[in-house]
């Protein structure tokens, strides 16, 4: 049972990423504890939702982030103890006090792997060839190659991140922190396994691939990112 990590949305959200929240017990309380020794509860909210070991609580109230202090954040279910953490909170700023707004990608790939980097080189260029910008691999443990498959694809000129998330059986927790993490430097989010190539029927009479193809068979709507699961 513990707390290992979070990702602030740009609502201002904080997603919690816990293992052992018992659900079945009723509602989901997040709370915030302070600096110091004690780190005592500064702020606690019923959670917005709590499903697959993700917890999305309130934001801590502005009088609290204006302190620019780092907090403690966990989540306790009804009747339980709050679960032991290792999350720590602080408003995502930019030197001059507003939020970071990083260039966005227009395509994202995030994939979870565990010894698996034969496979990768092959389905990394397959999908940086028809339109994926950025490539963030969720690590679950591997014990191959893999740094140095990451290695050569960097040099190649491939945009790849590689996440450790050695928690298993923590997939959907995994994409939805891929998700939330990027949700400010990718417009748009695939969720592919390293068996698996998106092809189009359309792009049958396609003499060579390029990196426009994704780009045609995403629908080109402002008000529509990437997709959250929860």
């Amino acid at each position: 049972r513990i707390a290992f990590s979070s990702a602030t949305l740009d609502s201002g959200d904080v997603l919690v990423f816990a293992k052992g929240v018992n659900h079945v017990a009723g509602g989901v309380q997040c709370l915030y504890r302070c600096c110091g020794e004690t780190h005592a509860v500064v702020a606690s909210f019923p959670a917005i939702t709590s499903v697959q070991q993700v917890t999305r609580c309130p934001a801590p109230p502005i009088h609290l982030n204006s302190r620019n202090t780092e907090f403690r954040v966990t989540v306790a279910a009804t009747g339980e103890d709050p679960i032991p953490t290792l999350v720590t909170y602080r408003p995502r700023q930019s030197e001059s006090g507003s939020l970071v707004a990083p260039e966005k990608n227009l395509i994202c790939a995030c994939t979870m792997i565990h010894n698996v980097s034969m496979f990768l080189r092959e389905w990394v260029l397959y999908h940086a060839t028809v339109g994926v910008d950025h490539f963030i691999l969720y690590d679950n443990g591997s014990k191959d190659d893999l740094a140095d498959q990451v290695a050569q694809l960097r040099s190649a000129g491939i945009k790849i991140s590689n996440v450790p998330w050695p928690w298993i059986k923590m997939q959907e927790a995994g994409f939805s922190h891929c998700a939330a993490t990027h949700q400010s430097s990718c417009r748009w989010m695939a969720f592919i396994d390293v068996d698996e190539l998106v092809f189009s029927p359309n792009w049958e009479r396609s003499e060579k691939p390029s990196k426009s193809m994704l780009e045609e068979i995403v629908q080109v709507d402002p008000d529509v990112g990437q997709v959250y699961l929860w």
